[in-house]
């Protein structure tokens, strides 16, 4: 099992590292929030050390992403609300339940939309049949792209300079502990993934 992880993983982190800013991005663009905490992660893990990544950047490249990838959707539906509620039922039936998400949580809405699992192609586009200002969307959208992106950057960050903590202290153990790793991370993205499955299924 180690002999695996050594031959298939270790490229992996590598090739990861040459491209991470690059990954990152897209990453961001389309939602993936598990790239954003292996990138943590692996800061976290190439900290001190020549080449090392640094966390703010990581987070503006990811802010950038999702904020381009919300506004799109935003001028979507300021341009073509009408026939794309239309010619999408899906959305067409998410607007109503939107709609009335903005008059209930107005700003919050928009700072929390990168969390709404099965709402978050729907919300900008929604919001952008509005009378919303553009502005307004465009401010509050980077803050919760802040947010967003740090939560899962930081705690991919915080978990992986604990994880070599541990290793330090374990020693002949080091094998084990990347094998628990690995199933950890893997778990991770199952669970986000299904978290993802549900709330689609629930709206």
């Amino acid at each position: 099992m180690l002999d695996w992880i050594c031959l298939y993983i270790t490229p992996t982190l590598l090739w990861l590292e040459q491209h991470i800013y690059a990954m990152m991005f897209f990453a961001a663009f389309i939602e993936g929030e598990t790239f954003l905490l292996l990138a943590g992660i692996e800061a976290a893990h190439s900290y001190g050390k020549y080449g090392s990544f640094h966390l703010p950047l990581l987070i503006f490249i990811s802010v950038i992403g999702s904020t381009i990838h919300d506004q799109l959707l935003f001028a979507l539906g300021r341009f073509w609300g009408g026939p794309l509620l239309t010619r999408w039922p899906k959305i067409e039936k998410k607007a109503v339940y939107v709609q009335n998400l903005l008059e209930k949580y107005d700003i919050w809405l928009i700072l929390a939309l990168r969390y709404a699992y099965g709402l978050r192609t729907a919300i900008p586009i929604v919001l952008g049949t509005t009378k919303m200002s553009w502005r307004r969307f465009f401010i509050f959208d980077v803050i919760g792209g802040v947010l967003w992106s740090s939560t899962f950057i930081l705690g991919g960050y915080y978990f992986g300079m604990a994880l070599k903590v541990l290793l330090k202290h374990l020693g002949h153990y080091k094998g084990v502990a990347l094998i628990v790793f690995v199933i950890l991370v893997i778990l991770v993205f199952v669970i986000i993934w299904r978290g993802r499955r549900s709330k689609r299924s629930e709206v």
